[in-house]
């Protein structure tokens, strides 16, 4: 990762507003980072040397790691230092399975006040996506096409948790891009599997939709197990 980033060495926190939009650049370039794996499992993030080649104070900074650590992204120590999380490949497993189960719940119940306001604009992000060549842009419009098509569930609590349990294994995401480039083509598994089941709410199939849920997310789990497991013995 190259900390000096020219976007954010000439912010000044000279207010709260300015501040906290100096706090959002900052968890922006470091959960980047992280997500794209420049910053690997346990690697530290020293707070006077991140504002030193951000140019602010430590504030901003001490700011942003709060939000990566609600994030489940980093974690603090017992000497106050603070470093990227890892997970074990069976607490990322868990997560897949965590996942599932929420993403079942909040199906049933967005399909029981789906609207076509919702299916119009998850089709428009499915064409985002099928255009999207930023790796970490589209990762972010993946999210979004599921925050919205869950939307309707109006669960709050569901929905928090299942984004940072995403957030917490997307970052070995990438390092299954890595193997299978695929996953993230216009023809790629991930955007066929979005389309399948946005079809199967707009027709109202509910079995289609939970089973096309499951199998995507048991895919994946499977696919990040292999990738992990290879991984460790190089």
């Amino acid at each position: 990762m190259t900390l000096r980033d020219p976007s954010l060495t000439s912010v000044s926190p000279l207010s709260a507003d300015a501040r906290r939009t100096t706090t959002d650049h900052i968890a922006d370039a470091l959960r980047r980072s992280i997500l794209t794996g420049e910053l690997p499992d346990g690697a530290e993030l020293n707070q006077v040397a991140l504002a030193e080649n951000f140019g602010v104070s430590r504030v901003p900074v001490r700011e942003a790691l709060r939000q990566l650590q609600a994030e489940g992204l980093v974690q603090s120590t017992a000497h106050k230092r603070t470093v990227v999380n890892s997970m074990s490949l069976d607490e990322l497993m868990e997560v897949f399975d965590i996942r599932l189960s929420l993403e079942l719940y909040m199906l049933g119940r967005a399909m029981d006040h789906m609207d076509q306001a919702t299916l119009h604009r998850c089709a428009e992000l499915c064409q985002q996506l099928e255009q999207e060549k930023d790796r970490h842009a589209w990762t972010q419009i993946n999210a979004e096409f599921h925050r919205q098509l869950f939307g309707p569930a109006r669960c709050q609590v569901s929905a928090q948790i299942s984004e940072q349990l995403a957030a917490r294994a997307v970052r070995y995401l990438y390092l299954l891009e890595a193997t299978d480039p695929t996953a993230v083509t216009p023809t790629g598994w991930a955007e066929a599997d979005n389309r399948e089941l946005l079809a199967a709410v707009a027709s109202e199939n509910r079995a289609r939709a939970r089973a096309l849920v499951r199998r995507h997310i048991e895919a994946t789990r499977e696919r990040v197990r292999c990738v992990v497991e290879a991984a460790s013995q190089r």
